[in-house]
């Protein structure tokens, strides 16, 4: 079983390899990445650029992302979910998201987007859910376009009642939750 150091060290470890940068703070965690990496090696972990483009689920929450890294994203073409929530990013670094076609669930709550990143998000056909909530997006009712959208979250945010009853209608079995 992993210890949850190693764990952590895993995380920052494929952040690495994708281009982030993540500086590791905590104390309980500053044991030697080339340590974890042989380990992680020994027990067949592979955690190159090339094995992890077939993955599916990336969490990156709370990660410190910035708009610049974001392109780090760009080939990750078999995502399926990814969260981005309390990260640093703004609309310019929503543009690296859309050769991410097969993504289904978009978490980008807490996070500095406006009404601006949604031309980004529109571009993004398979997408079932998204998270907006405390953004300062107002303006949804051209996520009309994303005709697979089932559930969309808009806590804390200016969307009126207008644009609510709008995407309501033009996508039929939309769950708004607010």
């Amino acid at each position: 079983m992993l210890r949850k150091g190693y764990v952590i060290l895993t995380v920052i470890l494929l952040l690495q390899a994708f281009g982030f940068s993540h500086d590791v703070k905590k104390e309980e965690y500053k044991f030697s990445l080339d340590q974890t990496k042989q380990w992680l090696e020994k027990r067949g972990f592979n955690y190159s650029k090339e094995a992890l483009q077939n993955l599916e689920y990336l969490n990156l929450k709370y990660s410190e992302i910035t708009d610049e890294e974001m392109v780090n994203l760009r080939p990750l073409t078999n995502l399926k979910i990814l969260d981005l929530t309390f990260n640093k990013i703004t609309d310019s670094g929503l543009v690296h998201l859309t050769p991410l076609a097969k993504l289904k669930k978009l978490y980008i709550s807490k996070n500095s987007v406006t009404d601006e990143c949604l031309v980004h998000i529109r571009s993004l056909k398979s997408l079932r859910e998204l998270s907006i909530g405390y953004t300062q997006i107002s303006k949804i009712a051209s996520l009309s376009e994303l005709p697979n959208l089932r559930i969309i979250y808009i806590w804390n945010t200016s969307i009126g009642d207008e644009e609510i009853k709008a995407l309501k209608a033009s996508i039929p079995k939309l769950t708004i939750v607010n």
